[in-house]
């Protein structure tokens, strides 16, 4: 089965990393090549196998993380509830870190129809149509951090989610 870009190579470069965006990782490279070197009398079939071995546990891990996730954040709200309850931000840990409450604003799109009516009004957004939601993000909360809250387009739905952080002291 062949890849529908496929029909670029010839046109563009192999990418020396195979597929890593970061021309230039030396490190990654040099540990990928190490790799190689280890695996390459191996004849198809157990690099096959020895791939797809890999791949079932990365997803695996991968699985594990989603649940290590789903706990952290359960915890993480626990502990915010009980700063707040005794008023402080922050506290040292017996660890000796400092885990402190973050409170960052995320945006999505709530009522598209009035969003997209707002940037068809003003010439100068016209750009947003081609935004990426993470790029949107930063531009929304660059006009909250600015105190220009009133020009936060309509359509948009602003929330502020509490996490845990912490540092070393």
């Amino acid at each position: 089965m062949t890849s529908k870009w496929s029909k670029l190579e010839g046109r563009y470069p192999s990418s020396p990393l195979g597929g890593v965006s970061v021309v230039g990782d030396l490190l990654y490279v040099a540990r990928v090549d190490l790799k190689k070197v280890e695996h390459a009398g191996k004849k198809l079939g157990e690099l096959i196998s020895a791939h797809a071995a890999l791949d079932a546990e990365k997803d695996e891990l991968s699985a594990r993380i989603k649940e290590i996730n789903v706990e952290l954040e359960a915890l993480g709200q626990l502990v915010i509830a009980q700063l707040e309850d005794q008023g402080v931000n922050s506290v040292k840990s017996d660890g000796g870190r400092t885990v402190f409450i973050s409170v960052e604003p995320y945006v999505g799109v709530a009522d598209r129809a009035a969003f997209e009516a707002h940037v068809v009004g003003q010439p100068d957004l016209d750009y947003l149509w081609s935004v990426h939601p993470g790029t949107l993000g930063t531009f929304i909360k660059g006009l909250l951090e600015e105190g220009r809250d009133e020009e936060v387009p309509p359509g948009l739905n602003i929330f502020l989610k509490k996490s845990i952080r912490s540092r070393k002291s």
